[in-house]
């Protein structure tokens, strides 16, 4: 568990790396274009999509150490396209770059189904949370061209991160009569309530993290401030799994607190629009949501539960997708930042609405 924790750290740290450095290094590249500015990032997650698409196919043909293995290397080989790509501004490329960083990002979601105690898994983020916007900044001023250096700090915790892949117990994955025999009854998946509830506590939780995390760079015109507050962020994200883990709450508990605290944090950026409140806020909402909602799809008695983790998995970066394409599209209309946080305000109530009576009707 204890490896898992880490390489669940180092993981998050190219997450909060990718956060502070990629939009800022897109809008560098585009002569200070917002419109497609979100557009790499957008790539890097297209890239968890697809790979967590196939996570039960290929881990199944060659084990999940050996393909957590492969990600690793995809993460150090984008790095390293994303670099060569940004000294010589190449947009598109940079976009190839990160997508294969996507690839490797995609496993941030894995590590929590590793051990019993998933909230300490996640919790491992404190690490990402301080090494990660801290490394990217360091790196905006090693070379002539701002950030290149931070892509190259992205190539070595890759690299990190593998090596401890090789010390991470894994759980055997399902043999192939029991795929056949889950996907005949995919349909009673998804009539499950609990599962459809967990899937959207999480996705929903991440994606609204997202969208207010990701849009924080165009918002904020300040470099040092923005780091900052996004350490702040990724401490508020991270810190309260401790507590989680420690104290036996509810997962409906977690999620509804969870969502509660959205709503907060877009009153507070629609009222006073102080950048570090509501921020640390979202952070924390984001902990007891996905905390929440893995822990009532871990809690479920439910067959295939590895199978499940992979379609949970694959709803939360669905809706995490479709909230960073948002992006873009908000940035170009008048008080973006307003507009965006009651969109927040406006899917959490949908959310909370859903998750309730999902888990009301069990």
């Amino acid at each position: 568990m204890f490896f898992a924790f880490l390489a669940q750290g180092v993981n998050g740290a190219v997450v909060s790396l990718l956060t502070f450095s990629t939009i800022i290094s897109a809008e560098q590249i585009l002569c200070h274009s917002v419109n497609f500015a979100s557009l790499p990032i957008t790539f890097t997650l297209v890239g968890s999509f697809l790979a967590i698409l196939f996570h039960a196919k290929i881990a199944q043909k060659i084990g999940r150490k050996w393909l957590f293995c492969a990600a690793c290397v995809a993460g150090m080989v984008g790095a390293l396209v994303a670099a060569f790509a940004l000294f010589h501004s190449l947009f598109s490329l940079f976009c190839v770059g990160t997508f294969l960083l996507g690839v490797f990002t995609s496993l941030n979601l894995y590590y929590r189904f590793l051990a019993k105690n998933s909230a300490f898994v996640i919790g491992g983020g404190v690490i990402g949370a301080v090494l990660g916007p801290n490394l990217a900044f360091l790196g905006s001023e090693i070379f002539s061209v701002k950030f290149v250096g931070s892509f190259g700090f992205a190539f070595l915790l890759c690299f990190v991160n593998l090596v401890l892949n090789f010390f991470v117990k894994f759980e055997p994955v399902l043999t192939q009569n029991e795929t056949k025999s889950l996907d005949k009854n995919d349909n009673a998946v998804w009539k499950n309530k609990i599962f459809v509830a967990s899937s959207l506590a999480c996705g929903f939780g991440f994606g609204l993290m997202t969208l207010n995390m990701n849009a924080l760079p165009l918002a904020s015109t300040d470099l040092a401030m923005t780091k900052s507050v996004l350490v702040a962020h990724f401490l508020a994200m991270y810190l309260p799994s401790f507590v989680i883990s420690a104290c036996k709450f509810s997962p409906k508990t977690l999620i509804f607190s969870g969502f509660f605290l959205y709503i907060c944090a877009a009153l507070v950026a629609v009222s006073a629009n102080n950048f570090y409140v509501v921020l640390v806020l979202v952070g924390v909402a984001w902990s007891l949501s996905f905390n929440g909602g893995t822990q009532m799809l871990s809690r479920a008695n439910l067959p295939a539960k590895t199978r499940l983790q992979s379609l949970n998995s694959l709803i939360t970066f669905g809706l995490n997708l479709a909230a960073n394409l948002s992006i873009g599209f908000i940035f170009g209309l008048p008080n973006p930042w307003v507009f965006l946080n009651l969109i927040m305000a406006f899917f959490s109530v949908v959310a909370l609405l859903c998750v309730w009576w999902l888990a009301r009707v069990r």
